[in-house]
């Protein structure tokens, strides 16, 4: 199986910025330029461009990368190469290639793991994926991969913060200790902020300490993984993390609460613009939700008109034939089964 070029990229550009942000030396568009090495002859053009490669300080502070976390096989086999170098090129060059081809095989052996994992996940089959994490994450640090370790810390913690078991505060903090593993591996500003969403969740629903104090945690990390996103960033990945932070805000117990409220419903609006019924019916749907309890609130609070609270919620109601799932009970229906905020505004029910 050929290795994909994506995956070649998103390894060169990690372990780059990796040792970017470890050394004052230029070891970032060195190992860029090494691992973006395909054969002999682009070994001695690197060579001829760069001859301070195989000096003594370059040398050294590279293999001060052997044990960063993660990385460190990486650099380790870098290390090697350039170390060899100063005797046989060629020989240097084979040794290397060895490694590397079996590197490449590992790396096609995750790939399909990585595949089978985001299918799983689809299927909510969370054992399996919690299984299937747990050998690749192995060969992901001997391989010297951290953000694919990254990527596998964070798919298992999302199958054990999703799965709904007797158990669950146990798999609640087990996937807090995943989520908080992968974040020191995930240097990229994308998998960074997927990974720091999925803590801010999982403390968001935390069982064991004190609520409120996981609450203010939870609002703190959903925020930092918005302030991930750039211009760059794709209109799915933004709306879920500003409603994510918009929950979080509605269930915050401290501080100042007609503040989150605001905060929340601004923050659903902005959701809205790139969650839509016909797109992303269900994503819409809880938006649309968050937005009506957001509005709720503040309209107890004397601080939002009623009847702007009550058309978020109308509007999910007039979708509910075109949601999945839509049983009478999982969306809201006009008595506010389930839904108190709904009922306070729909029906008049005041909530307990």
């Amino acid at each position: 199986m050929s290795v994909g070029k994506g995956a070649r990229n998103r390894r060169r550009r990690a372990a780059a910025a990796a040792a970017g942000s470890r050394t004052p030396f230029d070891i970032e568009s060195l190992t860029q330029t090494l691992l973006a090495l395909e054969d002999f002859r682009g070994f001695e053009a690197a060579l001829e461009a760069n001859p301070n490669i195989l000096n003594d300080e370059c040398l050294r502070q590279l293999d001060a990368l052997r044990h960063a976390e993660g990385f460190g096989p990486l650099f380790a086999l870098l290390v090697d190469l350039l170390t060899d170098a100063r005797g046989n090129l060629e020989d240097a060059w084979r040794a290397y290639d060895e490694r590397r081809s079996l590197q490449q095989r590992q790396i096609a052996e995750l790939e399909v793991a990585q595949h089978e994992i985001e299918q799983a996940l689809r299927n909510r089959e969370f054992d399996r994926v919690v299984a299937r994490a747990d050998a690749a994450i192995p060969i992901a640090l001997r391989t010297g991969l951290g953000l694919s370790v990254a990527m596998f810390e964070d798919f298992r913690g999302q199958a054990l913060f999703q799965a709904v078991t007797p158990d669950r505060a146990v798999r609640i903090e087990a996937a807090i200790e995943g989520f908080q593993r992968a974040l020191r591996l995930a240097v990229e500003p994308g998998a960074r902020g997927n990974v720091l969403m999925h803590l801010g969740l999982a403390y968001g629903e935390r069982v064991a300490g004190d609520r409120a104090d996981n609450l203010d945690v939870a609002v703190s990390l959903l925020r930092d993984s918005v302030e991930q996103l750039d211009e760059s960033s794709p209109p799915e990945i933004r709306s879920i993390r500003l409603t994510n932070l918009a929950w979080a805000l509605l269930r915050r117990e401290r501080g100042d609460r007609s503040g989150d409220l605001r905060e929340a419903a601004e923050l659903c609006r902005l959701g809205l613009r790139y969650r839509t019924l016909d797109g992303e019916p269900v994503d819409w749907a809880h938006t649309q939700i968050n937005l009506g309890d957001a509005l709720t609130q503040l309209w107890q609070l004397g601080q939002a008109a009623r009847e702007e609270a009550e058309q978020a919620y109308i509007a999910v109601i007039d979708a509910a034939d075109e949601l999945p799932g839509n049983d009478g009970l999982h969306w809201p229906r006009r008595d506010g089964l389930k839904w108190p905020h709904l009922a306070s505004v729909v029906v008049g029910v005041d909530v307990a």
